[in-house]
């Protein structure tokens, strides 16, 4: 709140993944009214008008807004990441001349042969024991009752936390398509490379899209150097929210300093 709107004055959206229980969630959802006050966009749960249209950012100066997943909305999704090509990322999907593949190849191919080591000086020192050897028990208790496995798969979120999830909830991209549906508060994330994908593939269909819903953009998950990507591909298809790495202060990282929508 004190320096939030500095720069600007358009609103703030804090993206949060919350892997946290009922009481802590609910300790969560009181700290940010206490901290933000009015300026938090918050409604009831029960008896919530129906959003047709999001509101513009003028109308929401000076505000902050919580994005966040709603569990009930994501146990209700009959869809699975299987069911969306575009989603499933992979090697396999991305150019053979980027150099981050190669890195996590190369990555991926160190830890194989350590992993190789390990198991071969495990093996050996077993054989020194004998055959007859006898495995030690487990030390935890695997055993579980039928209520048990229920309450576990039980979509739990506290519902002082769901009434600030108003004009940016997080759902699962199911693709962008005709037969594909989603509410006007409903925001999913891309990947880099799933973006870079479906502006060329679907331009226009992702442009279409984000005149009236919000979309976050986030990094490849093999810059593990921190590097950062151009923002401004993904702005100018009307992305909103341009996630950028922070650990290094990169050119890229320079230039999203603008009037633009990125956290």
């Amino acid at each position: 709140m004190k320096y939030g709107f500095v720069t600007s004055p358009y609103p703030i959206i804090i993206s949060a993944e919350v892997h946290c229980g009922l009481t802590q969630q609910d300790m969560l959802a009181n700290i940010m009214k206490k901290v933000f006050g009015d300026a938090l966009v918050s409604a009831p749960v029960d008896g919530r008008p129906k959003i047709d249209v999001l509101p513009s950012p003028e109308e929401l100066k000076g505000r902050v807004l919580l994005k966040a997943k709603n569990l009930y909305v994501s146990e209700s999704e009959s869809l699975h990441a299987k069911d969306v090509a575009f989603e499933i990322e992979s090697s396999e999907t991305t150019s053979s001349s980027d150099p981050d593949v190669h890195v996590l190849s190369e990555v991926k191919s160190e830890l194989k042969k350590v992993g190789n080591k390990v198991l071969g000086r495990v093996g050996s020192r077993r054989g020194s024991f004998g055959k007859h050897t006898q495995t030690p028990p487990p030390l935890v208790s695997k055993t579980s009752t039928n209520s048990d496995e229920k309450d576990k798969k039980k979509v739990k979120m506290s519902f002082e936390l769901l009434a600030l999830l108003v004009y940016t909830v997080g759902v699962k991209c199911r693709g962008i398509n005709k037969k594909e549906t989603y509410a006007p508060e409903h925001v999913f994330s891309l990947s880099e490379n799933t973006a870079n994908k479906l502006l060329k593939e679907s331009m226009v269909d992702l442009i279409k899209h984000n005149q009236d819903h919000v979309v976050r953009i986030y990094p490849k998950g093999v810059r593990i150097s921190s590097t950062n990507y151009d923002p401004h591909r993904y702005w100018s298809a009307g992305a909103q929210l341009v996630s950028l790495n922070w650990q290094t202060c990169g050119m890229h990282l320079c230039l999203s300093v603008e009037p633009c929508f990125s956290h």
